[in-house]
């Protein structure tokens, strides 16, 4: 049998969604003694890929993912074990890395967009519950 804590991962955005979606998981973590890990995913707009914003080369990558670290690291998370910072498609990209952490349990925010709306604005809460291999809770923030 394994000793290993519990992990539970969070993906965060710095939306309200998201602090709600934190707030939760760490309520979680101590109830279920698990670790967290934070996950923030800085998103490629099609504008950086084709547009009028230069391509993103190893320097403004390395400047991009500091600058999510700092602002994980203002985030003060009782219990936070790790925090990851990716770029690419967050959906896509918060799936692969629950694939690789296997944690117990995954955590996102929602807007709760439907209709049009979420199909224009896509969402990465569908995505993310659909894809991942792990349970996965959707915290929808107060309107």
């Amino acid at each position: 049998m394994s000793t290993q804590n519990p992990v539970i991962l969070v993906a965060h955005d710095f939306s309200p969604a998201a602090s709600c979606a934190l707030a939760w998981a760490v309520e979680e973590a101590g109830l279920r003694k698990a670790e967290v890990h934070l996950v923030h995913v800085v998103e490629y707009r099609l504008s950086d890929l084709f547009g009028d914003a230069p391509p993103l080369d190893e320097v403004r990558i390395a400047a991009v993912e500091a600058a999510a670290e700092r602002r994980l690291a203002e985030l003060h998370v009782p219990g936070l074990v790790h925090r990851h910072v990716a770029i690419g498609r967050p959906a896509h990209r918060i799936v692969e890395l629950a694939d690789r952490l296997g944690p117990t349990l995954l955590v996102v925010g929602t807007r709760g967009l439907s209709g049009l709306q979420g199909m224009v604005i896509g969402s990465v809460a569908d995505h993310v519950v659909r894809h991942a291999s792990c349970a996965v809770v959707c915290v929808k923030a107060p309107s």
